[in-house]
């Protein structure tokens, strides 16, 4: 796909000659603001990520949508030298729990009941091979990264990100029952 180019327009008005920032979509113009004015730029630059990001966002995204996001971001995040590192594992355990619980899930029902359902889930029936808290909190930890990395990029709403603890106090996020820590 072809990307609009900003160019000028001008048009007599009025005895003067007034300069206009244009874009052409499917061969109409479209004016952005004065030319050379940063109204204008930042309308473009607007533009030109809707038409290159626009069709990957939907109105109601789901959990999903949020997991592919992060992994998209992860993948390129997480290295070290150009090669995967060790976190790169813990992000794809984290993110596929997430998917088989809660995929086809919107992503602004997944709040904190749900938060807490994924945590209860690893501690219990994910915890085969003996987790410990703070593995548990490093993959609830992914998760929370996931929903903030999709509402910094307006992929859900920004109070979406805010049901969950905060950020500060990461090793209060699991509160493990005394019988199966070891």
């Amino acid at each position: 796909m072809r990307l609009p180019k900003l160019r000028k327009k001008s048009v007599k008005s009025g005895g003067k000659i007034k300069h206009y920032a244009v874009v052409s979509i499917n061969g109409k113009d479209k004016s952005l603001g004065p030319w050379n004015s940063a109204r204008a730029k930042q309308k473009h630059r607007e533009l030109i990520d809707e038409l290159k990001y626009g069709s990957q966002i939907s109105d109601n995204p789901l959990v999903v949508d949020v997991v592919e996001h992060y992994a998209k971001f992860a993948k390129s995040h997480y290295r070290k030298n150009g090669q995967p590192t060790s976190e790169t594992h813990i992000v794809k355990t984290s993110l596929e729990v997430l998917l088989d619980r809660f995929g086809q899930l919107p992503a602004t029902e997944f709040g904190p009941r749900k938060f807490k359902m994924l945590r209860q889930y690893f501690i219990t029936d994910h915890n085969k091979n003996g987790l410990t808290r703070k593995t548990v909190n490093h993959y609830m930890m992914h998760v929370l990264r996931a929903f903030r990395n999709a509402a910094s990029d307006e992929l859900v709403p920004a109070d979406v990100s805010d049901l969950f603890p905060p950020k500060k106090y990461p090793d209060q996020l699991c509160r493990m029952p005394s019988d199966i820590r070891s």
